[in-house]
């Protein structure tokens, strides 16, 4: 069994939370906890309602645990707002393709803007 980890920093449209490890069953708790905790504090803030998952280290994910994403997705799209799943790996992603989750979730492969290098690798314009 390996440990979830879960830490949120503030990205350019809203929390993110970065997963790493694997989310089952023995650590749903905290998976759960992370995401109430950021929306929460969207609800609190008001506005826009955006939450992102950085899955680019997050080797598993069981059904338990997809069960709660698909949950936390449909919560914020009736507040006007949407979960996206970014960079998941080759075994997430095929989990969220098997499960048809793929369809229901915003998932992007790409890296999201705030992560990108800049064009000239130094933060300046041009």
């Amino acid at each position: 069994m390996t440990a979830l980890l879960a830490s949120a920093a503030q990205g350019q449209d809203g929390p993110v939370i970065t997963l790493a490890g694997e989310a089952d069953l023995t650590n749903i708790g905290q998976l759960r906890t992370a995401i109430a905790t950021q929306i929460e504090r969207l609800d609190r803030r008001g506005g826009v309602q955006h939450l992102t998952l950085n899955m680019t280290r997050l080797d598993f994910l069981d059904a338990a645990s997809l069960q709660l994403l698909l949950r936390a997705a449909r919560a914020l799209r009736e507040r006007g707002g949407r979960l996206t799943v970014t960079r998941p790996g080759q075994v997430v992603s095929r989990i969220l393709a098997v499960t048809g989750a793929a369809r229901l979730l915003d998932v992007e492969n790409g890296q999201p803007a705030q992560w990108r290098e800049h064009p000239r690798g130094d933060g300046r314009d041009g």
